[in-house]
């Protein structure tokens, strides 16, 4: 009963107070043998949710479908358009042009529901808050974790040869080829001051008739500051001009002389 209940407090705390009362009673809980903390929660069969190491709960569709009747979950949930439902039914991402109301609880990293016609039809870990998803019109907004596909053991309202004839003619008339690139070991974005390394992401290309936008999304990064330049091309020019030296030469004796004119001229010319 004392696990109960904290299942129950944490379903109030993370998706709204009185979520709770959906929980069925005969709810089967298992524990870390390790921990003995709470590790999953099942009914007649099906897992409900998975207590993750940091307190958030994974749930899984049918559990999040039974909280929806509650109108604080709500507010933790996105709903999307139709026209991008078959490929996040499928397991793909969804992207922020696609959704049309987000809860004001969703938040980065955040589990986060999938809505479409008032059914549950996916759930994932939100890339973006309400807030940013609401401004953004590019990029991902929720990596889906698990979709009514998976959950149905690869079946689902669009399947087989007709239903991948139904998901292209569907792309074809959003003009869009989303596809998530395999195998990504390192992406590394380079700024003017840092450097940032975002090690094994999920990565997902867009491609549109004129362009392609990359999403890319992890769990952790590193940010290394780059050792900014402290002299102009004038400099390099000025000390070039009174050293006699060409320019390489006295952009060189500024690094050494981390940038003091007088000291470069000074290397250049007391040899």
């Amino acid at each position: 009963m004392e696990h109960f209940v904290k299942l129950q407090h944490s379903l109030d705390a993370l998706f709204g107070t009185g979520t709770s009362k959906y929980l069925p009673k005969d709810v089967d809980i298992r524990l870390s043998r390790r921990t003995g903390r709470i590790r999953t929660a099942s009914h007649k069969g099906k897992l409900l949710c998975t207590l993750r190491i940091d307190g958030s709960l994974a749930i899984s569709i049918p559990f999040a479908q039974m909280l929806l009747q509650h109108k604080a979950f709500r507010e933790n949930c996105i709903e999307i358009n139709e026209d991008a439902a078959p490929f996040v039914q499928e397991g793909r991402s969804v992207f922020c042009k696609h959704v049309i109301w987000s809860g004001k609880n969703v938040r980065v990293s955040s589990d986060t529901p999938i809505i479409f016609e008032n059914q549950v039809i996916a759930v994932g870990r939100s890339v973006l808050s309400s807030e940013m998803i609401s401004d953004f019109k590019r990029g991902v907004a929720i990596k889906v974790r698990d979709s009514l596909k998976k959950s149905q053991g690869g079946s689902s309202g669009m399947s087989g040869r007709g239903g991948n004839r139904e998901m292209r003619r569907m792309m074809d008339k959003m003009g869009l080829d989303m596809n998530e690139l395999q195998n990504v070991q390192e992406v590394i974005i380079k700024t003017d001051k840092k450097q940032i390394i975002i090690s094994k992401p999920a990565v997902t290309e867009m491609k549109a008739k004129d362009s392609s936008i990359f999403t890319v999304t992890a769990d952790s990064y590193e940010e290394v500051e780059l050792e900014v330049q402290i002299f102009s091309d004038e400099d390099i020019q000025l000390v070039s001009q009174q050293a006699g030296v060409d320019e390489e030469k006295a952009k060189s004796a500024l690094e050494e002389a981390k940038g003091d004119l007088a000291r470069a001229i000074l290397l250049l010319t007391s040899g």
